[in-house]
This record gives C-alpha cells, sequence and structure tokens, in this order.
C-alpha cells in the first residue's frame, strides 16, 4: 500500500510540475501587443466611420486565448455623439477573434506576428467592425514600416472582396 501511494504521489507531483512551469501558447508580451494595437485600430477606426463622435474612451480591454492559433478579444468602449440636436452616450461592448496568420519580418529585422479579425460581434449596431483586416503585434517603432512578405501588408490591411456567385 506504501508503495502504491508512492507512486500516485509521484505521477501527482509530476503532472503538477508540468502544469506549473509549461510554456502557454500565448505569451502574455503578445497579449499585451494585441491589447495595444487593438486600442489604437479600435480608435482610429471608430474616428473614420464616425467622425462626429466626441468624448471616445476605452474603459476596458482583455484578451485571452482560444488555442495556440486564436486569441479572443473583449472591450468596452464609450462615446458621445449629437443625433437630431441631442447629445447622445453610447456604451458598447465588442468582441473580435483574432488568427494567427503569416508572421512577418520588420524592417530591424524582428519578428512579429500578424493576427486578422476572422469574427467580430458588438452589442450595438451603431458601429459594426469588419472582418479580414490585420493587427500586427510586436515592438513596431513605426506603424507604417512595410512587412516583407510575398506580397507587402500594411498594419490593417482590408480584406480582399470575392464575389460568390
Amino acid at each position: 500500500m506504501k508503495i502504491l501511494s508512492l507512486f500516485f504521489f509521484t505521477i501527482l507531483l509530476v503532472w503538477s510540475w508540468n502544469v506549473a512551469t509549461r510554456t502557454p501558447p500565448v505569451d502574455f508580451a503578445t497579449h499585451a501587443s494585441i491589447q495595444n494595437k487593438l486600442m489604437e485600430f479600435i480608435q482610429n477606426y471608430i474616428q473614420q466611420k464616425k467622425p462626429n463622435i466626441t468624448d471616445y474612451k476605452i474603459q476596458k480591454i482583455w484578451t485571452e486565448t482560444v488555442n495556440d492559433k486564436e486569441v479572443k478579444a473583449t472591450f468596452r468602449h464609450s462615446f458621445s455623439e449629437v443625433i437630431d440636436g441631442v447629445k447622445s452616450v453610447s456604451e458598447v461592448e465588442s468582441q473580435m477573434v483574432l488568427k494567427r496568420v503569416e508572421d512577418a519580418v520588420n524592417e530591424q529585422g524582428e519578428s512579429v506576428e500578424n493576427w486578422q479579425i476572422v469574427k467580430s460581434k458588438t452589442t450595438s449596431d451603431a458601429i459594426q467592425f469588419e472582418d479580414g483586416l490585420i493587427i500586427t503585434s510586436g515592438d513596431n517603432k513605426s506603424d507604417t514600416q512595410p512587412m516583407e512578405h510575398s506580397e507587402p501588408k500594411t498594419e490593417l490591411q482590408e480584406p480582399e472582396k470575392t464575389e460568390n456567385h
């Protein structure tokens, strides 16, 4: 019985050590980089789509790993706009699923990850995000530096339009 207990304890010890020391599929730095790039993207996107808004704030943003190739981003943001002479404050909660696509190398020779928005939903019809845009994570010094690819990609790239018949 003591041998069985020792064997069970050893297996439990090895399992807990592996759980505690394994490397996450998407590391903390990547999550932080995706959150920073998403904050910039969301603010620019909303200002392009609704240039008359004021008091724009991202109140909360967080990301979580779905698997080694996907990250789910959830964020809450608010803004004010004047509609028919009445100031309206909107608070919107949105979610995006980003999928890792082809990694790239920037001009400094550093590897950066590209994440494509594959699914998005919001609690308001006032703002809808387009699927297919590319977010580049990493320590880019400039957001406009081209990446080395077979076809150049910019920081945020519109999806290719295809017609289905």
